[in-house]
Formats: structure tokens, sequence, C-alpha cells
């Protein structure tokens, strides 16, 4: 029952890879690695047809291999960096001893000995990896419990092979310690891929909001976002009589970038241009492309004169050295809330006809209205 719910994992997780994979790194590793562990408990259900190479040497290999994987898996991730040659070296050495208490001189108690300080310190390192990363989601936490458990049953089934002889053993031995032992590993590795199923989730979910309310090219809020989020300050304002202000930006001379350079050039000026907007605005502004090359910022308790300020600083920061890109001035309205502004069209309405009256005027300059 636990091979084909293995089983079952396998295809749920391929079939996630198969949809997925280029929005959740590692997922490929995790339904790879829950294959071998289904082709693994295959092998050890069958001890008593397969040569001891087979249903031991290999078996336990593969197992220890998917473990890996699974690490490998969480590591791409998180966009950590998984250190393979130590970790191959040291289960190699643990499965070079546990080959000869398998078929030179035969003893369960020794191969426990051997192969569950790899398995253990993978699960550790596993969970030491997900305990380190920010954040409290339920896939996390989920999972981390879950590989903390497996690491403290395999620590505890490795004391009691040290310390309780059991050479006549097997691993399907109907003895009370090895049956927990048994149980526990059959549910907790479950546990584990259903942990790496929600992981997968929350992540897809996470990349839909995005998309859903950031412009996939340049990472700013797309034209819908941003427009809620103004007509929300907008609504705050009139409440309790505060103050807000809004940028109106275009990029000057830009359809002669992508006539002249092409728009791959184009799109790269563009990401350039938020990417350096983003390093001069406060975490509570906003930055939305409203289309093309036209921008609007919000700035949330902003009075006309900081807001021109900004608007200033924003320009010095466009007009730079390009980078091995061509340099690209801006255009630049400035407005802010009045009380008898009714709602955000009326605003960005008088942020446009600034922004129009700076390209007017020669461009590459800050106009208020």
């Amino acid at each position: 029952m636990a091979t084909l719910l293995g089983g079952l994992m396998g295809v749920v997780l391929t079939l996630l890879a198969r949809n997925a994979q280029d929005v959740v790194p590692g997922l490929q590793q995790w339904a790879r690695a829950t294959w071998l562990v289904f082709v693994s408990a295959i092998l050890f259900a069958l001890r008593d047809l397969l040569p001891v190479a087979m249903s031991v040497t290999l078996a336990n290999a593969m197992l220890i291999f998917a473990l890996l994987l699974y690490l490998q898996g969480s590591s791409l991730y998180f966009q950590v960096r998984m250190r393979w040659a130590g970790w191959l070296v040291w289960c190699g050495l643990c499965l070079v001893g546990l080959s000869w208490y398998a078929q030179v001189e035969p003893s369960f108690r020794w191969r426990m000995a051997f192969v569950l300080p790899a398995m253990g310190s993978i699960m550790g390192a596993h969970a030491w990896l997900f305990w380190r990363q920010p954040g409290s989601s339920l896939g996390r936490r989920f999972t981390v419990l879950t590989l903390s458990a497996m690491t403290l049953v395999f620590a505890l089934r490795w004391v009691h092979a040290l310390l309780w002889a059991q050479d006549d053993g097997h691993l399907f031995a109907p003895e009370g310690v090895q049956s927990v032992y048994m149980s526990s590993y059959t549910v907790l590795l479950l546990l584990i891929t259903v942990g790496f199923v929600l992981l997968a989730s929350e992540r897809m979910r996470e990349v839909f909001e995005f998309q859903a309310t950031h412009d996939m090219l340049t990472g700013a809020f797309n034209r819908r976002a941003v427009l809620d989020r103004l007509t929300q300050e907008l609504a705050r304002s009139q409440r309790y009589q505060g103050v807000f202000s809004v940028l109106m930006l275009d990029l000057d001379h830009f359809k002669h970038v992508n006539d002249r350079y092409g728009h791959q050039v184009g799109d790269d000026v563009l990401k350039r241009f938020v990417q350096r907007i983003g390093k001069i605005l406060r975490p509570n502004d906003t930055l939305g492309r409203l289309g093309g090359e036209e921008f609007l910022v919000l700035l949330p308790e902003t009075s006309p004169a900081a807001a021109q300020a900004t608007a200033e600083r924003i320009l010095l920061a466009v007009a730079q050295d390009g980078e091995a890109l061509p340099v690209c001035t801006a255009s630049i309205g400035v407005t802010s809330w009045l009380p008898q502004d009714i709602s955000v069209d009326d605003i960005v309405a008088r942020a446009d006809r600034a922004m129009y009256t700076a390209k007017g005027n020669g461009r590459n300059r800050v106009e208020c209205a």
C-alpha cells in the first residue's frame, strides 16, 4: 500500500512538473526522487526473489540518491547552492560499508548502522535548509516538521542498531522496534512528498497573483493594479483629508530606440528605467506601467514640493550613462490631490497634461500642475 501511494505521489509531482517546471524550480527533482523511492520500495519488497546486490545494495543506493535529489530540489526552490561532491563522497563511504555487510559479512545490524547515518544526515541538512529560510507558509512549516521528524526517526533507529544486537533481523521483521521504524519511515516519507506538493502549489499561487498585478516585462505594477491603488489612496485622502501626489512619466523618443536598436534593446531600456526608479522610491510608493513607455508613480502622504523633488531625482537617475544601453531621458508631470477631485480620472488627466507640457517645453524636464 505504501509503495502504491508513493507511486501515486510520483504521478502527482510529475504532472505538476510538466505543467509548472518553469514556475516552480526544483519540482522536476522532487518528481524524479519520488519515482526513485517508488522503485527502491519495489526492490525492498522483492527481497526474497532478487539477489542481495539488488534488493539491498541497489535499493538502498537508489533511496539515498532519491533523498539527495529531494535536497537538490529544495535547494533549487530556495535558490541555494548544493555541494554535491561532499554528499557523494559521504554517501559513497556509507554504501561501501553497507555493501560489505550485505554481501561479504551479512549483518542486518551493521547494514543499518552504515545506511542510517547517510539518510539521517541528508534529512537533517534538508530540515535545516527549510528552517533557515524566511517566511512561515503552511507548506514550509509542514515540510520542516516532517523532515525533522524523519531525521529523528533515523537517529533513534541508528542508536538502537548500535546498542542492541539484531543480526538475525531483516527490514520487514515483525519485531516491535523495526515495525515502528518502518511505519514511521513510510508515513513520514509520504508526508514529505505532500509537503512538496503544498510548496509547489504555494509557489504557483504566488506567481499567478504576481502575474495578475504586475507587468511581466518590467516587474512594475500593471495598469489595473496601480489604478486600483490610486483609487484606494483617493478614498483615504477624501476621508482623512490627507495629501498624496502622482507622477506621470513618459520616456522621450522611445520609438526611435526601438526603430534604431530593435525591440529587445527597447525592452532592456524599459527594465533599466524601472530598476533605477525603484531605487529612488520609498517602500510604500507604487510604480505602475500604464502601457508602452508610459508609467505612473503614486506617492502617498507626499506634498507637491516633495513630489517635485522626487521627480527631479528620477530625472537625474534616468539620464545617467546607459551602461551599454542607449540613454533615454524622460518627461515627468507632477500633480497632487485636490479636495475637488472626484475620481482618479481627474488626477491622472491633470498629471498627463503636465507631462505633455514637459514634452512641449523640450522634454527631459519636470512640470507641475
